[in-house]
């Protein structure tokens, strides 16, 4: 009868502990809407400094974003909060701050880390990048076990058809789903290029504009394309991402803990490492030859993927036929801003 007693008194006891310390207490206590952060600015003599500064608020399409970011569950295998544990800083990035979660409402924490944290993936991959992503994510990386979001594209069901436009460019053939996405009359052209497999990505800038199929390197050979359409939905979606840890400025040129990383020798060098680390990173856009043509690259529309096979993917003149050791491990380490070329730190 005591045993029993005692196990029912704890119970209670912890049962009403757990309600008043995560329910009446924070109920009681007045809420923060602190906006003040830690931010990296450049000064005028071009140094990085810590300063104080506010959160911004999200723009209206930043927050439809948001809303289809929750829609879509993209928070139940992503977190988004730097935890000041466990090292985390040497991945993600500077600790979380409150002020960053100002505008949040609700939170979007988490507690799982089925995914990476996205708290600092802000302006990290270009626009291009994350397109191809939610396309489909083992696009990029292969072993990726997040699903692939093409509702959020436009797809059309039928092919289309490549053709001659009379002004000898290539062209798309002129129906009623085209029409839809060019302005086949406009004297502005925009050149898309399909990937291997006949996959042509329509930004939402082709609709006042008129298409031009570009394959220079027989990029494409096949004599119809299959289309995906950038929607409103999934641009909103990829500006909602790239919004966040933005608040934080420029805290990537400064950070020394990810910086310092890098400089470590941490794997072994071997040909199985190496064609591992180009499986997982760069066949996606590059392609398995290295010529410019992987899968992903047909989103990369601003910029096309360099083409190693030409030996021509330098951005400066220098005195050198090829880039240095250095200026190999500078570029895929911290990217090319600007550009689809990510910085692969991590």
């Amino acid at each position: 009868m005591n045993v029993r007693f005692f196990a029912l008194f704890a119970g209670v006891f912890c049962i009403t502990l757990a309600v008043i310390t995560q329910g009446v207490l924070p109920f009681v206590e007045p809420s923060s809407r602190t906006t003040r952060v830690t931010s990296v600015v450049r000064t005028d003599f071009g140094q990085l400094k810590w300063t104080v500064s506010e959160a911004t608020d999200y723009t209206e399409q930043q927050r439809r974003g948001r809303n289809i970011y929750l829609r879509e569950g993209c928070w139940y295998c992503h977190s988004q909060f730097v935890r000041p544990v466990t090292g985390e800083i040497r991945r993600w990035g500077p600790v979380s701050e409150a002020g960053e979660y100002a505008y949040d409402v609700p939170h979007l924490l988490g507690t799982r880390r089925i995914g990476p944290d996205l708290t600092r993936v802000g302006l990290k991959y270009s626009d291009e990048w994350h397109l191809a992503h939610f396309y489909n994510p083992r696009m990029l990386v292969p072993d990726s076990i997040m699903a692939p979001y093409r509702g959020l594209f436009h797809e059309p069901d039928a092919a289309v058809r490549i053709v001659d436009d009379g002004a000898g460019n290539r062209t798309l053939e002129r129906t009623e789903v085209t029409e839809g996405l060019f302005d086949f009359d406009s004297q502005q052209a925009i050149q898309l290029t399909p990937n291997a497999h006949g996959l042509l990505f329509v930004p939402l800038k082709a609709r006042e504009r008129k298409p031009i199929i570009l394959t220079p390197n027989d990029e494409y050979t096949g004599e119809t394309v299959s289309i995906a359409a950038e929607t409103e939905s999934v641009a909103a979606l990829v500006s909602y991402v790239q919004k966040l840890g933005t608040n934080r400025g420029k805290w990537r040129d400064l950070f020394e803990p990810q910086s310092l990383e890098v400089m470590d020798a941490t794997m072994p060098r071997s040909e199985e490492w190496i064609a591992y680390g180009k499986e997982r990173r760069c066949i996606g856009c590059h392609g398995a030859k290295g010529d410019g043509n992987g899968p992903a690259a047909t989103f990369m529309f601003n910029q096309r993927p360099r083409d190693f096979t030409s030996a021509v993917f330098k951005f400066r003149l220098t005195k050198e036929p090829l880039p240095t050791d250095g200026d190999m491990l500078r570029t895929i380490t911290r990217g090319i801003r600007g550009t689809a070329m990510p910085p692969w730190y991590e």
